[in-house]
């Protein structure tokens, strides 16, 4: 999560759509929005002065669900895979 905000905040949406989100995860975003992930990110959640609050989390093994809150007051419950020693941002609800 603290990677997510970091990238938020420095517009890095390459780093967001390759590195923080799986292949899967980028590839619903884009999809999704009919457009590159990379270009969806830039619309949504590169802020500046982006905050996301950490409100709940479970690990089981090499999954965790997080639940949190943007600047914005906007909830969301993100699920993350473990996968090359990294966690990864594999859907968001």
């Amino acid at each position: 999560v603290d990677d997510l905000q970091s990238a938020s905040r420095e517009a890095d949406t390459k780093t967001i759509c390759r590195e923080i989100f799986t292949a899967a995860q980028a590839t619903r975003v884009a999809s999704d929005a009919g457009m590159s992930c990379e270009s969806k990110a830039k619309q949504e959640i590169a802020l500046p002065n982006e905050t996301i609050e950490v409100q709940g989390l479970i690990v089981e093994g090499q999954t965790a669900t997080a639940r949190v809150k943007e600047q914005t007051g906007k909830v969301s419950t993100l699920a993350f895979v473990k996968a090359d020693g990294a966690w990864r941002i594999d859907q968001i609800r």
